[in-house]
Parts: structure tokens; C-alpha cells; sequence
């Protein structure tokens, strides 16, 4: 073999021993891939929630186990962990490695417990977090309080108590009191709804029906003595009117629980009627009869007039339209 074709192979062999190193180097690179320092807090978070989503035998440390119960709120994390997606996780761990519910859709939060309640008198939707789960003495207490409250009569002093009637009667006071309140000062209501227990009637009545506000003495006046409220809907079963008819449609309920009928308040008398529960009704029937007698009533359907004293209905004759239009001049 002649000098040239070695020195050719040597030249050869160097080049080819110069890329193979260079491939390994960069197979080595691959094998080891970096990873931001800024990612490290959130990469050990994810590898955390990754490794409860995937592997049901993985028991995590204590401190970890902390952690998860403050951010899933409970000891059941796994299973809300497994009830999201890699996507959903991915999105809600932060870079100083925190799980933020915020960063969550709305959908993912219901999934995890969360309940989206629409405030119909701001027109927003709020979604609100999920109570921490009672502990096994505190759950038969509120077991217990509940059988209670079902099996009281209100309209009975010995089975509901005089201690809750004077209870019931301070409530009410004070209710009338901060009522009072709200109208005299609206401003300072409006800057501390917490501490007059609402905001100013003026203001609700403003902020109602998404800002397009109500007019009206009547409205005001229910909305000044029951604060907010929320609309519904019931098939029938549910509600009565005073005169023991089921009611179905479209009802609203106040923040100290009163049920009316319609959508909101409004300043006829005829299609905001007080609705009662049918069990409650169908308990106190007899009293609910006499105060229906005694009273003023308005049938929806015909407009009808029962006056006070009276059984029957009749319509309003054209005397009595003139008399009540006097009356509110």
C-alpha cells in the first residue's frame, strides 16, 4: 500500500472518530435535558400530582400530604386529582409551584365540588368553594339539629320552644331596626353592607335586573324588608298560595327565606303573592284558612278580588277603581 492511501485512511478514521464523539455528546445531552430553575417548583409539583393521578400505590410524604388536603380542600385529593385531566393540572400549578383554583375553568371547579350560584340581582355568577367536610361528632349534631328543626311547630310553644320564640323576636327586631337604618343612612349602608346587614334599598333596587333597576313604593318596600333575593322554577309539589292552590312557574326567594311568586318584585299586588311550603300548609291548614278569610286576596289567573271578611271573589267595579286611584294620589 502506497504512503498516500494511509495517509488518506488516518485523515478518514480522525474525521469519522471526531462525528461519532460528537453524536454522543449529543445523545448524552438528550438523555440529561436541563430543565429551567425557574420550572423547578412547578415541575416538583406536577411530578407530585402526577404520581397520585397515575399511580394508585404512591404513598407521599407528610408534608406533601399537608399540602394536598390545604389545596384540594380534604382528605379525599386523590380522587379529585384523578377527576382532572393532564391539560387541567398542567394549567392550575404556578411557577412558585402552587396549586391556584383560579386558574381552573369553571367546569373543572364543579368537577373538584365547587357551586356556581347566579346572583340575580347583580346579574353576575359567583362560584363558590366547598366546605371542609364535618368531622364524625360534628356531622350527628347537625344530623340531629335538622330532625329537630323538621319536627318543631313554629305555632306550638311547647314543641318549638319559648327560648326560640324569643330568639325568633329579637331576630325580627333587629332586622326592623337595620331596616331602618339602611333608609336613613344608604350611604354608609352602601360602604358597610356587613355591618347594617345589607346594602340600601335605593342601591338594590338600582343594581337590580343586571342595572336596569325597579320602580315602585311597593317594590322598594319589599326589598328594603328582605334585602336580596334569587330566581327558581318549580313543576308543582312544592309551593301553595294562601288559598291552598298549587303553584307552578317562576318564583324568587328573598335573603331571609320568604318565597313569593314571579320573577322579582313587583308593585302588583296580583302577581307577587306570598307562596307556602305544601308540608307547612297542609300542617297548619287551619290557620292558614282563617287568615285567608280575614284577608285581602287577588286570584292571578282572573284578577278577582276576595275583600277582607269575605269567601267569595268578585272583579273590582269601576267605584272601587276610582276610590283606589284617590287613594294613591
Amino acid at each position: 500500500m502506497s504512503r498516500r492511501r494511509r495517509r488518506r485512511r488516518r485523515r478518514r478514521s480522525a474525521a469519522q472518530n471526531v462525528a461519532r464523539s460528537f453524536t454522543r455528546r449529543r445523545r448524552r445531552r438528550r438523555g440529561r435535558r436541563r430543565r429551567s430553575p425557574i420550572q423547578a417548583k412547578r415541575h416538583q409539583t406536577l411530578s407530585l400530582i402526577f404520581k397520585v393521578k397515575r399511580d394508585r400505590r404512591f404513598s407521599p410524604s407528610r408534608e406533601q400530604r399537608r399540602k394536598l388536603v390545604k389545596w384540594f380542600q380534604g382528605r379525599d385529593w386523590s380522587r379529585k386529582i384523578r377527576k382532572l385531566t393532564d391539560r387541567q393540572i398542567r394549567q392550575a400549578v404556578d411557577l412558585n409551584g402552587e396549586w391556584s383554583m383560579g386558574r381552573l375553568s369553571w367546569a373543572a371547579r364543579e368537577a373538584l365540588g365547587w357551586t356556581y350560584n347566579r346572583n340575580n340581582l347583580t346579574g353576575k355568577g359567583i362560584i363558590q368553594a366547598p366546605q371542609r367536610p364535618y368531622g364524625a361528632a360534628a356531622k350527628v349534631q347537625r344530623q340531629k339539629f335538622e330532625m329537630r328543626a323538621a319536627t318543631r311547630n313554629i305555632f306550638n310553644k311547647k314543641t318549638f320552644g319559648t327560648n326560640r320564640l324569643r330568639l325568633l323576636q329579637r331576630t325580627a327586631f333587629r332586622n326592623s331596626n337595620l331596616a331602618y337604618l339602611r333608609d336613613q343612612y344608604p350611604d354608609l349602608a352602601d360602604a358597610r353592607p356587613g355591618a347594617f346587614g345589607d346594602k340600601s334599598s335605593r342601591t338594590l333596587m338600582g343594581e337590580a335586573r343586571g342595572g336596569k333597576g325597579i320602580k315602585g313604593r311597593r317594590a322598594k318596600k319589599l326589598i328594603g324588608e328582605h334585602g336580596s333575593w334569587q330566581t327558581e322554577r318549580t313543576d308543582g309539589g312544592e309551593f301553595v298560595t294562601l288559598d291552598g292552590k298549587s303553584y307552578r312557574g317562576t318564583y324568587h326567594i328573598y335573603k331571609d327565606g320568604v318565597v313569593m311568586t314571579g320573577g322579582n318584585p313587583s308593585n302588583s299586588a296580583r302577581w307577587n303573592q306570598v307562596l307556602i311550603p305544601e308540608d307547612q300548609y297542609e300542617e297548619n291548614m287551619e290557620m292558614y284558612q282563617l287568615v285567608w278569610e280575614k284577608a285581602t286576596h287577588i286570584e292571578r289567573r282572573t284578577g278577582r278580588v276576595k275583600p277582607a271578611g269575605g269567601t267569595d271573589y268578585r272583579r273590582p267595579t269601576r267605584r272601587g277603581r276610582r276610590r283606589r286611584r284617590r287613594r294613591r294620589r
